[in-house]
């Protein structure tokens, strides 16, 4: 293939008169700022060739022939999107034009598919200040990489509003915006205000409503969730000697300042805002630790035979930042009574078997009379993991296989099972292990 050298080309004939740029123009030749090369001037037709990095189903689709400044630009049509895929590398002809300050190759003509599967160029790791929001049009840094992939590093998000994120990498001396140019309206991307993400990625335009420059991510994928604070593999509450005391083991933490303990009477009391902190100080955590740490707290508030009461756990990071976990319930025995006899409550549901699991277990409770039921699986925040059973029975048995409601197998950790029989609910642990 013969490589673009900016010279015109020209051909003429009897019936039409056609002026064109022959070979394959770089890339970089759209780039208004291009310092090696001059840029190509626009409403002339061109051949390029790179791989698909972005594409946001509507009508932009993003390319770049090479990692780097200036080596990526967008493709701005209404269908062109609905021919390639991300990793796609093609050919296609096109013009450059500039749109509000953005550069853009328009009505292209999509020549051929080389080849699929490839990863785009970079993404080339950029700092905040490179497209910081006081930027003009056309200004480097920002122009430079308008167009490509890259990732920015220590993210904090610093505000929100219609469809952008306002963030920092450098503890508030610049500030980038995070838009919505590849998934609109950020219909699948969620990030939360006051949380530091170890990474985004995304590709660079220019947004003259703002004005600024700003890093648009393809997915929830291009966002690395900051580390889970904590672990927790054991939740549990027991009930012995007219003592209630709540007992949980942590697999590892990370700046863990402490802990709170909240109980309730339902299990959505947490959400209602109905529950009451039980422990008068916070509970010492263990700061960051890969180890193992087990926990107890007696519960010292009075409680009432034959009653169910509702617990959580806050843990509590050295920013102020939190993470609670649970429901887990337990109900006071009346005395007197077998609290493993079914007919005391109407039901029993029973361990599950066999447990730990690790690919399957059977899940059983009997009742004294048909009732409407209701039978889920939950992981240790309290979020419904599996939906076993809902409808009228007096006892049944089910096979759990270790999948959430989407058919993905679940990680391995504590989850527990949850029966809901008319006005009554029990809940059991269980562990899944590989």
């Amino acid at each position: 293939a013969m490589s673009a050298d900016l010279t015109m080309d020209n051909i003429d004939d009897t019936a039409e008169n056609l002026d064109f740029y022959a070979g394959i123009m770089p890339i970089s030749n759209s780039n208004t700022n291009n310092p090696t090369r001059a840029t190509m001037l626009d409403d002339y037709d061109a051949t390029f060739t790179g791989i698909v990095s972005a594409n946001d189903g509507y009508n932009n689709v993003w390319i770049s022939d090479a990692a780097g400044a200036y080596n990526g630009v967008m493709i701005y049509d209404s269908s062109f999107d609905a021919l390639v895929s991300v990793g796609d590398e093609i050919t296609l002809a096109a013009r450059r034009d500039v749109y509000s300050g953005l550069t853009e190759l328009v009505d292209p003509v999509l020549l051929t598919i080389v080849s699929f599967g490839n990863s785009p160029y970079g993404p080339d790791t950029i700092i905040g200040e490179n497209i910081e929001e006081s930027l003009n049009v056309d200004t480097n840094p920002g122009e430079s990489w308008e167009g490509q992939l890259v990732t920015i590093e220590d993210v904090y998000v610093e505000s929100s509003g219609s469809y952008y994120y306002r963030c920092t990498d450098d503890s508030g001396e610049n500030y980038f915006y995070i838009g919505d140019n590849v998934d609109y309206h950020f219909g699948s991307i969620t990030m939360n205000v006051g949380t530091t993400y170890p990474s985004v990625t995304g590709v660079v335009d220019w947004y003259n409503s703002g004005p600024y420059y700003r890093l648009n991510p393809r997915s929830q994928d291009d966002i690395v969730d900051p580390p889970t604070a904590v672990t927790l593999s054991e939740f549990t509450a027991q009930y012995a000697s007219g003592e209630l005391s709540l007992y949980w083991t942590t697999q590892s933490e990370v700046a863990n300042a402490g802990w709170n303990i909240y109980r309730g009477e339902s299990e959505i009391s947490h959400q209602n805002d109905e529950t009451d902190q039980i422990n008068p100080t916070l509970i010492p955590g263990s700061g960051t630790t890969s180890e193992p740490t087990d926990y107890v707290f007696v519960d010292d508030y009075e409680v009432t035979e034959g009653a169910t009461y509702w617990y959580w756990i806050e843990s509590r990071n050295n920013s102020g930042e939190t993470e609670t976990f649970g429901p887990i319930s337990l109900t006071i025995p009346v005395e007197g009574e077998d609290p493993d006899d079914p007919s005391n409550d109407n039901y029993g549901l029973f361990q599950n078997y066999p447990n730990p699991v690790s690919n399957a277990t059977t899940i059983s409770f009997n009742l004294t009379e048909e009732k409407a039921c209701k039978l889920s699986i939950y992981n240790t925040k309290g979020q419904t993991i599996k939906d076993i059973y809902e409808g009228s029975t007096t006892g049944n048995s089910f096979v759990w296989d270790r999948t959430d409601n989407f058919g993905n197998a679940v990680a391995s950790g504590i989850y527990f099972y949850k029966l809901e029989a008319g006005s009554e609910v029990y809940t059991k642990k269980l562990v899944v292990t590989e």
